[in-house]
Order: structure tokens, then C-alpha cells, then sequence
């Protein structure tokens, strides 16, 4: 199981964005960049074989985030827009089913995960994905 602590206390900082991999059970590995959606980063994310959306789950408004994150992508370069996806909601441990349930009909159309940093739920799920869709580029 990944330990989201360690993965966070080895994430290196550089000028540019956080840098970090992902080490799953099989010994499989996922390298992972937490930057903003500047041009520099557009530029680099055109390379990707998949892009993970990070929504929060206290966001006021999780389809205007949805929303935004494919606006901003399309504005950079609209083949970023057909690029595989995975999207996935934070801090689901705040979350019932119900809400859940509500923030799947806002975010229609997308096949929505929900995981929690805090209490690891949905991390094995979320990683197995995320492997299974960047490799299934190669």
C-alpha cells in the first residue's frame, strides 16, 4: 500500500513544480508532478500518455473546477482536451455516499474516483487506474 505521508515528505521542490513517484505494491511505479497550469507545464503535460484531475471535495462549485481545468487546456492547445483522463475527488473521507453521488451527476460524463490522503481510502483504486491508463499509451 502506498504511504501518502512518505510520498509527500519525498516530493523534491525545484523551480519549476514538485517532482515525486508514485511506487505501487507490484514494484510498478508512477511519476507524478504537482504544478499549476502555467504555460511551461502545458507544454510539458503535451508529452503525457494521461492527465489526473484533482478536484477537492470542499470545492464550492466541482463542475465549474471541471470545467475550468478543460477551458484552460483547450485555450493552451485543443488536443490536450482528447487526452485520457482520469479525474479524481480529494478529501473523500468528508464525504457520505449521497454527497458522493451529487458530485458524480455535476462531473456527468466523467468516470469520477474519490480517494482520501488522510484515511488512504480509494489510494489503491486511484493508483491502479492511473497505471492501467498510462499504460494502456504504450
Amino acid at each position: 500500500m502506498l504511504n501518502l505521508r512518505h510520498l509527500r515528505h519525498n516530493l523534491a521542490l525545484n523551480r519549476r513544480a514538485r517532482i515525486g513517484e508514485l511506487s505501487l505494491d507490484s514494484g510498478r511505479s508512477i511519476r507524478a508532478r504537482d504544478a499549476g497550469l502555467g504555460h511551461r507545464f502545458l507544454r510539458h503535460i503535451e508529452r503525457n500518455a494521461a492527465l489526473l484531475f484533482l478536484i477537492p471535495a470542499d470545492s464550492p462549485d466541482h463542475k465549474q473546477e471541471f470545467l475550468t481545468l478543460l477551458s484552460e487546456l483547450e485555450k493552451f492547445n485543443p488536443e490536450l482536451v482528447v487526452k485520457q483522463r482520469v479525474v479524481a475527488v480529494s478529501k473523500a473521507d468528508m464525504l457520505d455516499e449521497e454527497l458522493k453521488e451529487e458530485i458524480r451527476q455535476q462531473l456527468k460524463g466523467a468516470d469520477v474516483l474519490f480517494f482520501s490522503s488522510v484515511t488512504e481510502q480509494g489510494i489503491a483504486e486511484l493508483l491502479d487506474v492511473l497505471w492501467k491508463t498510462v499504460s494502456a499509451d504504450v
